[in-house]
């Protein structure tokens, strides 16, 4: 009889004489099993110790992914008890480690027990205890990031497709799928900057929009590019998403834009430059009162009341009256 059966049948007899005529205590079965993992699950605790002290290798994981630390957590956690608990310190202090399987394990099922482990283990004056405490907080701590990333990543490849299926779809498609990507906050800018660059114009016009509603100041610089597209609408979905980034530089850019070539986009930009209270946009926004376009003075009114407080209507005189009066925004 093998000593992995004798440890199965918990024949005490019969293990001390396998193991004193020489027998591996290393052996494994075809589960890849060793005699450790059996005296830990059959709760053999001198066995184990006696294991321990022949230096067999207390971090063997068999086909399962069981090693004899995780069995005796388990164990641990269904019942707690002080040889369980003395268990699990004896085979730490043997070098049982957890892998990251193991603390992937913990982290799935939400497993309060082992803060609970850890903490009572945190009063044990052992050295290799506490540096067992320390690496498996680190293990835990990497992990976690290590699988928020990966789904970050996995969330952003998801919408990168997202955006491919926004090609020739109608506005409520569009609708949908933005609010849809929004619902990803910061994890959604990077696959949206990328947007940008796409060779449909109406995906960089939903990645601009949607940068937008998640008032992505990180992608200015990628908008303030955008803000020179051939498509008219790429330029104003830019130029409405610079103005949900409430900076000065945004401000800037879109300001000595009013003096730009596309007429078009001034009361888009007029309007954005109202949602910013920055100096740089009023003399501007003034100079629009005197725009042929009636609609464009009214928004450029609306957004100097904005950005001032004042109203001193169309009339440019006065506006720039107050102006160089050295008034300022607030």
């Amino acid at each position: 009889m093998t000593l992995i059966r004798a440890v199965k049948k918990k024949d005490i007899k019969l293990v001390n004489s396998l193991l004193k005529s020489g027998v591996n205590p290393d052996m494994r079965n075809s589960n890849n099993s060793t005699p450790l993992h059996f005296a830990v699950k059959r709760e053999m605790y001198t066995l184990v110790y006696r294991l321990i002290r022949l230096k067999v290798d207390v971090n063997v994981r068999d086909n399962q992914g069981f090693t004899p630390l995780l069995l005796a957590y388990y164990m641990y956690e269904d019942e707690w008890s002080e040889e369980n608990y003395n268990l699990i310190k004896k085979l730490l202090q043997a070098g049982a480690e957890f892998g990251n399987e193991d603390i992937d394990r913990f982290i799935e099922d939400d497993d309060e027990q082992l803060e609970i482990l850890l903490s009572e283990l945190n009063g044990e004056s052992s050295p290799k205890i506490k540096h067992s405490i320390k690496n498996i907080h680190k293990m835990y701590k990497d992990r976690l990031e290590y699988r928020r990333e990966a789904t970050d990543k996995a969330n952003q490849k998801y919408i990168s497709e997202l955006l491919d299926k926004s090609v020739n779809g109608s506005n409520e498609h569009m609708e949908t799928l933005m609010d849809k990507i929004v619902k990803y906050g910061d994890v959604a800018i990077l696959p949206l900057m990328e947007g940008l660059d796409h060779e449909a114009w109406d995906v960089r016009e939903v990645a601009a929009v949607t940068l937008g509603k998640l008032n992505a100041v990180a992608a200015e610089e990628k908008l303030m590019l955008c803000s020179r597209d051939t498509r008219e609408e790429v330029r104003w979905a830019a130029y409405w998403a610079l103005g949900e980034t409430r900076s000065e530089k945004s401000a800037q850019l879109m300001a000595a834009a009013l003096n730009g070539p596309y007429p078009q986009d001034y009361i888009v930009i007029a309007k954005a430059l109202g949602k910013i209270k920055s100096e740089e946009s009023v003399k501007p926004l003034i100079n629009c009162l005197s725009a042929d376009n009636e609609k464009l003075q009214t928004v450029a009114l609306q957004s100097l009341k904005s950005i001032t407080g004042k109203d001193f209507g169309r009339s440019r005189e006065e506006w720039i009256s107050w102006l160089d009066s050295g008034a300022t925004v607030e």
